[in-house]
């Protein structure tokens, strides 16, 4: 699975494993593997995940357990080098083109910058 093609499957927790439904033919398996493509940390303690349709489900039991295993990972470096950026934190340049996205992302529902707080309580 991977943002490009995960909205053909409803997800979901069945005996503390992640499963996946395909929509179309109702076929269930276990997700293995999922490629997190186009996952940003942006500046101002915030994520990007791409311009693809997210389902909340798919943030909470894909995307909040991975944010977290990062952020550990954060903090464990960060108590041996607290110079390192372990993120490789990117700036969310603005641009002329800023403003015309963002209402074509929000319009299509695609708008998927979250505060890095949102993965981290879930």
């Amino acid at each position: 699975m991977a943002a490009w093609n995960v909205q053909q499957y409803d997800v979901y927790k069945k005996s503390g494993k992640l499963f996946g439904k395909e929509i179309s033919t109702q076929n269930e398996f276990p997700v293995i593997f999922y490629h997190y493509h186009y996952l940003r940390f942006l500046d101002g303690d915030r994520i990007e995940l791409g311009r693809r349709v997210l389902r909340e489900r798919v943030l909470q039991l894909i995307y909040a357990p991975y944010l977290k295993e990062l952020e550990a990972a954060k903090e464990k470096i960060q108590s041996i080098d607290s110079s390192f950026d372990s993120h490789g934190t990117a700036r969310n340049g603005m641009t002329w083109k800023a403003p015309v996205l963002y209402i074509y992302r929000k319009a299509i529902g695609v708008y998927n910058i979250y505060p890095r707080a949102k993965f981290l309580n879930a």
